[in-house]
């Protein structure tokens, strides 16, 4: 992983990009976890967080990749770190 994707062959490519949808799937499926844990609909979290309800459906479908200030703002409405997330990720990642 360490490589850029321009130095890569297709293989490395297409595993590099497995890896990152699996992150990518683990964190919309541990924002879903967390959301449902703090009995939150996605209105209410939208709200805490000053994001959209449409942007909070995308990230819980992992139809849009969530940005570190997205992330932070998510994880302080939920009670959680941002490391929570992160070892999610990483652990789908290592899979």
């Amino acid at each position: 992983m360490g490589r850029t994707l321009t130095h890569m062959g297709d293989t490395e490519r297409q595993a590099e990009n497995s890896a990152i949808d699996a992150a990518n799937a683990a964190v919309a499926a541990h924002l879903r976890a967390e959301r449902a844990r703090a009995d939150l609909k996605q209105t209410e979290l939208a709200a805490r967080t000053g994001l959209s309800v449409n942007t909070i459906l995308r990230l819980e479908n992992g139809q849009r990749v969530m940005s570190l200030s997205q992330l932070f703002a998510i994880a302080a409405a939920l009670g959680v770190t941002p490391g929570d997330f992160v070892d999610s990720a990483q652990a789908a990642m290592r899979k």
